[in-house]
């Protein structure tokens, strides 16, 4: 409790959540009034942890949703997030007449990380591999890990230029980067991408999309893996 220098008399309760965060209640009265009383003081405090029960229930509902939405490995979107965010995304685009693009990404001999070296190891490198998908794309493009060693990235506004771009930086940094996690013990890991555009104006479906980039994954893993193709146009 104090007086404000206009004579207000000013009475502040604070409280913290258990998720550590901080909030408060001021109240005050015009100058010239009686002086707090211990009822009014009761009533504060009543009224500020009112307001702490308040903050951690929306902590609670945040991290429900943020864990329903995420992989708990990499922070990445998860199978479920990603393909509610990627309709979504394409709705707007097709708004703004833009293309969008998919990119299929499967880590090539990732079991035997496992199996040689333990899932710890495993783990780090699925971590890694995340930031570098992260480091490829803007922050209005959606990054996903879709299970085990499988990744989803869905470029705004881009086409299969673009795409390849980033495919080609992935496939000369993923195996070096990786390398130096696993060392020698590991044949090379690499990473094989497919790439599927879905054009300006298209009515192609999300699913027909995620078919072709997956039809070209498994495509560079037949033909030796450690590389990208570009899936052929949908011809709606």
């Amino acid at each position: 409790q104090t007086t404000a220098e206009d004579g207000r008399q000013v009475m502040a309760a604070a409280c913290q959540t258990r998720f550590g965060d901080r909030a408060g209640l001021a109240v005050w009265r015009t100058a010239g009034t009686r002086a707090w009383e211990n009822e009014d003081r009761l009533l504060a405090r009543s009224a500020a942890n009112l307001i702490r029960f308040v903050l951690e229930h929306e902590a609670l509902q945040r991290e429900m949703t943020l864990q329903a939405r995420t992989d708990p490995l990499t922070g990445l979107l998860n199978r479920r997030a990603f393909l509610e965010e990627i309709g979504r995304h394409a709705e707007r685009l097709d708004r703004e007449e833009l293309p969008g693009t998919l990119m299929f990404a499967d880590l090539d001999n990732f079991k035997s990380v496992n199996d040689r070296l333990g899932h710890e190891i495993g783990d780090q490198v699925l971590m890694h591999t995340a930031g570098l998908l992260r480091k490829v794309v803007r922050p209005s493009d959606l990054v996903a890990r879709l299970g085990g060693d499988e990744f989803a990235v869905w470029l705004n506004g881009a086409d299969h230029m673009t795409a390849a771009e980033r495919a080609e930086q992935l496939r000369t940094q993923v195996p070096r980067e990786l390398g130096e996690i696993v060392g020698s013990e590991i044949p090379l890991l690499g990473v094989s991408i497919g790439i599927a555009t879905r054009r300006a104006g298209s009515k192609e479906s999300i699913d027909s999309v995620m078919r072709r980039a997956d039809m070209a994954m498994y495509e560079v893993k037949r033909e030796g893996r450690g590389h990208w193709r570009v899936a052929l146009e949908d011809s709606d």
